[in-house]
């Protein structure tokens, strides 16, 4: 079997998924059989337990896999801390040996929800508190021929107390059979693959329970539920209150106050980039254990999540009132208001309403400057708990507020299209913390190769680059400087002329998003300003003979914006000078308006791929 009809092109399919969950013991098994088609297929060895609760240190039980190749040879995977890692989102990912074209890939799970790895409790009922609320994804990246769902209703829990919300095909619906729920399906198309797609979760067919007694002001019911929950680690202790004092001076104002409890808490080590320790070890290192303020400020380190946390503490010991936002990550999920259930936010950031207006930070993201959140943060929904208060509130975009991004390559031209001079960027913002997060997983020496190689790929082909200086990689209060040695031959050379293309950096381009029709939302994943400057040096005996004409286009409602402004090209000028720059405030594109976002794109691409002409002139008599 090399193809399936009903998926064709298909590269590999899944033959069966099987799911089956049980909220009283918190135990979800998964079973799925993957079969391989092509070359392209064997990826689908590359397995993710998305929202794991696994634990490695017992990996065996908890996740089982072999290979069946076409002859029936059979190789067994058993998965431990040496084949597998749990990313910061707590997916667990590994690969299974041996993939091939026409292969099978059976994998089974078996996890047990823990409580204790949850953001934090969702209750005001008891039973709230120990109930799985199981996940069904309906929708994977393959065709699916067969799946079946399959939850046994909760204990004690009365049927009006047993919710879902849901987005399924037409005639697919869960059912009550007995004591469970079950939903079987077949031929379940794959996700389309396309650029710049959105989040999974938020555009495949899928099944979310929730338990709860009454759907009646659930959120400000539980509110308060959740407001106990989180009382511990965002209230100033003595330490704390100290610290605090001393840290601040007379004359601060709260926005002064704001700025240094944030230096403070950016300046302490996130664990998202290095690593938690277990409470054997820190109680062996002298430090403290819990989750309070006290003890996440004598460790100078913690998740995002804790240091958000201290941070609300301290402002509060600093007298200014500071609330937790929650929020569902625009990368993760989007907030459903009819989803009962905290589960589904998996973000924490600060709401700070003062009176020249309301302050949005991100302490608890490395490198996020102050008054910018990180762009999963930005665009999302979740809800303000202000005190007894709870409401709705959407961040904004924070395009407005970016510095741009600037490249800028001066180049001296020979005659013969060699040339030689500099390429120097200034990343600043939000961009920039992109580049210092990576550097603290990486390591200082890697970032230099990769800010290298990235640049390099940009350029046409002929012409190389050396890095040769990086500044303030690790001051989060400036942009990250960086700067190159260019070298080459640039355009095309001729006995009396020299074509040129105005944008070298952006000669490689292709244009953004395809000519072919579109299945999904454009879902970009952070606003951006950028701007690009090219300077020639023009060698002697050269006068321009053409430019390109100035650009300028908008993408409707404010959503971009993009400009090319070209040099004069005076008579007898020794110099040309070319500027383009480009902006996007909004990132979340409908489908229907997917053709007029497109032409846009390939509007700019045409643009970016300007020429100038220079002509050489006859000599003088």
């Amino acid at each position: 079997m090399t193809s399936e009809p009903r998926a064709p092109g298909a590269s590999a399919i899944i033959l069966t998924y099987e799911q089956v969950d049980d909220p009283n013991t918190g135990e979800s098994k998964t079973h799925e059989r993957i079969k391989v088609l092509t070359t392209a297929g064997t990826s689908a060895a590359n397995i993710q337990i998305p929202g794991s609760f696994i634990d490695l240190d017992y990996a065996k039980a908890a996740f089982s896999a072999r290979v069946i190749q076409p002859s029936g040879t059979t190789t067994e995977f058993v998965m431990d801390k040496t084949n597998a890692h749990i990313d910061r989102r707590g997916i667990v990912n590994v690969a299974l040996p041996n993939a091939a074209v026409g292969s099978i890939l059976e994998y089974f799970v078996n996890e047990t929800y823990n409580p204790t790895r949850l953001l934090f409790s969702d209750s005001s009922y008891a039973f709230l508190k120990r109930l799985y609320e199981p996940y069904w994804p309906l929708q994977q990246k393959y065709f699916i021929r067969s799946e079946h769902f399959d939850m046994r209703w909760p204990d004690d829990v009365p049927d009006e107390s047993v919710h879902w919300t849901s987005s399924l095909p037409k005639g697919v619906e869960p059912h009550h059979i007995k004591s469970h729920i079950v939903l079987d399906t077949k031929d379940v198309p794959g996700v389309p693959q396309e650029v710049l797609m959105p989040p999974l979760r938020t555009i495949i067919y899928k099944v979310d329970f929730y338990f709860y007694g009454t759907t009646t002001d659930y959120w400000s019911k539980t509110g308060a539920d959740v407001g106990d929950d989180i009382k511990s680690s965002t209230s100033p202790g003595r330490d704390t209150r100290a610290f605090v004092q001393q840290l601040m001076q007379p004359t601060d104002s709260d926005e002064m106050k704001l700025r240094r409890i944030y230096d403070v808490v950016q300046s302490m080590e996130n664990t998202d980039f290095s690593r938690e320790r277990s409470k054997v070890e820190e109680k062996k290192n002298g430090e403290k254990t819990g989750t309070h303020s006290d003890d996440v400020l004598q460790r100078k380190r913690g998740t995002p999540w804790e240091l958000t946390s201290l941070f609300l503490a301290m402002a509060k010991a600093a007298g200014v009132d500071a609330f937790p936002l929650y929020l569902s990550s625009r990368d993760y999920n989007n907030f459903d208001s009819q989803r009962l259930s905290w589960s589904q936010f998996d973000a924490q950031i600060v709401y700070v309403p003062l009176k020249e207006g309301a302050y949005l930070l991100d302490p608890g993201t490395a490198f996020c400057p102050f008054g910018l959140l990180a762009p999963n943060h930005s665009f999302s929904t979740g809800l303000v708990l202000q005190g007894k208060k709870i409401f709705s509130y959407s961040t904004p975009s924070d395009a407005p507020k970016l510095h741009p991004d600037i490249a800028a390559l001066d180049l001296k031209l020979e005659a013969d299209g060699e040339v030689k001079g500099t390429l120097q960027t200034l990343t600043a913002d939000l961009s920039a913390m992109a580049v210092r997060q990576r550097a603290l997983r990486l390591g200082e020496d890697s970032i230099r190769t990769e800010l290298e190689k990235a640049e390099q790929a940009k350029l046409p082909e002929g012409m190389a680059l050396r890095l040769v200086s990086l500044k303030d990689l690790n001051d989060r209060t400036k942009p990250i400087i960086t700067t190159f040695e260019v070298s080459g031959r640039l355009g095309t050379a001729t006995s009396k002329r020299l074509i040129l293309p105005v944008f070298p950096l952006e000669s490689r381009a292709e244009p953004l998003l395809p000519n072919i029709p579109r299945a999904a939302p454009v879902w970009f994943p952070t606003s951006y300003a950028r701007r690009e400057i090219t300077r020639f040096q023009l060698p002697a005996g050269f006068a321009v003979e053409s430019l390109p004409k100035p650009v300028h286009l908008r993408l409707g409602g404010g959503i971009g914006e993009y400009a090319v402004t070209p040099s004069e090209g005076k008579s007898g000028a020794t110099s040309l000078l070319f500027t383009r720059a480009i902006l996007l405030n909004e990132l979340d594109i409908p489908r229907d308006s997917y053709e007029g976002v497109r032409g846009y794109y390939e509007a700019v691409n045409s643009a970016d791929h300007g020429i100038v002409s220079l002509v050489r002139e006859a000599p003088s008599k």
